[in-house]
């Protein structure tokens, strides 16, 4: 990947999107099979979808009751300790 392919990655508004852009863009230019051509733009999108998984992971916001819970085990833990 070039310098110019790097600032695109580091100025787009969704990192792992641009990535499979230029990922299948590159795929585009390269003289391949049309059967290893398939293969690799299926993990691209493969990819792609992971990343949506994590990024609607990421965004899920934490039940109140979780973070209390995990806080006053933590405290209660951390003051038996040695």
């Amino acid at each position: 990947i070039g310098k110019e392919s790097t600032k695109e990655v580091l100025a787009a508004p969704h990192r792992p999107v641009e990535v499979c852009r230029l990922l299948t863009r590159c795929l585009a230019n390269e003289a391949l099979t049309p059967q290893i051509k398939a293969r690799v733009d299926e993990n691209v999108a493969f990819y792609s979808d992971f990343g949506g998984m994590c990024d609607r992971i990421q965004k899920t916001p934490m039940p109140l009751t979780y973070t209390r819970h995990t806080a006053r085990f933590l405290t209660t833990w951390l003051m038996f300790v040695p």
